[in-house]
């Protein structure tokens, strides 16, 4: 009995205890259940549409040489990139429609088909390198050539770079024509130097020309030279058509001082005056950020520009001379057609 109550009275103090200490607030354990992750769904990308980026086409057909459309796409490039648009190069003209995003279209010879053109890009800025006056409108700019000009000029420095002005030039004119490009190649000449006869023989009005068909060949070309030869030549242009490294090669031995449209490389550089090109390139980088800004319908008349030269034959000052006469062209004051014979 007194065991019992000694059991008991043990587990009442116990029990007391525990009471006691839920009093003070102590906490009880109890576990908490870890949470189960659940699967997330990550939602797959849908692909945009990539904007087609604005573009300027630039229309090079094959007769155009690849250093050509190199300088013009070299000169466009920055203007080009600063508007946020890209070159497209094109070998052909388009039948029609050039596409959408095209906000303009650069046509470096002229299109048989530019009326169609323009009535199937209303919204495209059109530029066109042309040897006529065009009517121009809203979305037509035209960059006027002038082959009489540099005809002109050409004519100009081969007398200024041969001693006793005793030059020629071989020029293409097509069949039919009235050898407009001859005459103002004389004209330059004379421009001048007035008959520019010398006070020993041989005697010719110089600067003479021989012509033949733009497609002639470089046999056709070396008879047209060997016409002028006995003239007792001493500086001779090249047009562009005439120009052909077999054609040089066969002239190379008679000691000239040569001029021509086109650079033909430094085999010739010791012996070569200058390059007398019409500045296309530069006419186009002056009117293609109007273009671009859809401020077209204008006409941009193309100079002419020396490159390549030789001091030992046209020195600053006649360098100067040539500018001079350059601008008075540009300006309508000089008329490159005045001589007739």
């Amino acid at each position: 009995m007194k065991r019992l109550t000694s059991y008991g009275l043990t587990g009442l103090i116990f029990l007391l205890m525990i009471t006691g200490c839920k009093g003070q607030g102590l906490p009880f354990f109890r576990p908490t259940a870890t949470p189960i992750p659940t699967a997330t769904t990550i939602p797959t990308p849908v692909p945009t549409a990539t904007p087609d980026v604005g573009r300027v086409a630039l229309i090079a057909p094959p007769e155009i040489r690849p250093e050509e459309v190199k300088a013009v796409t070299d000169a466009i490039q920055p203007v080009v990139s600063q508007a946020g648009l890209v070159i497209e190069t094109l070998g052909q003209p388009p039948a029609g429609s050039l596409g959408p995003n095209r906000a303009a279209a650069i046509f470096l010879t002229m299109p048989s088909n530019l009326v169609d053109i323009l009535s199937a890009n209303p919204q495209t800025q059109i530029l066109v390198v042309s040897r006529n006056d065009l009517q121009v409108g809203p979305t037509l700019t035209v960059l006027r050539v002038h082959p009489e000009y540099q005809a002109f000029i050409a004519g100009y420095a081969a007398v200024l770079a041969a001693p006793n002005w005793r030059a020629a030039g071989l020029i293409a004119e097509e069949a039919g024509d009235t050898s407009p490009l001859s005459n103002a190649f004389m004209s330059g000449g004379r421009y001048f130097c007035g008959r520019c006869g010398t006070s020993t023989p041989p005697y010719a009005p110089y600067p003479l020309t021989e012509t033949a068909p733009s497609s002639s060949s470089a046999a056709e070309w070396q008879t047209a030279v060997a016409n002028i030869l006995p003239a007792g030549l001493e500086s001779l242009y090249f047009s562009k058509e005439a120009m052909s490294p077999e054609l040089m090669q066969s002239v190379a031995s008679q000691n000239l001082i040569f001029l021509g449209a086109t650079y033909p490389g430094d085999a010739y550089k010791e012996r070569w005056a200058a390059t007398i090109s019409l500045d296309t390139v530069g006419a186009l980088a002056q009117a293609l950020p109007d273009v671009l800004k859809g401020q077209g319908g204008k006409t941009v008349s193309v100079g002419v520009k020396l490159t390549d030269i030789n001091e030992a034959y046209l020195t600053i000052g006649k360098q100067r001379l040539i500018e001079k006469t350059n601008e008075d062209l540009m300006k309508g004051v000089l008329n490159p057609f005045t001589v007739t014979n």
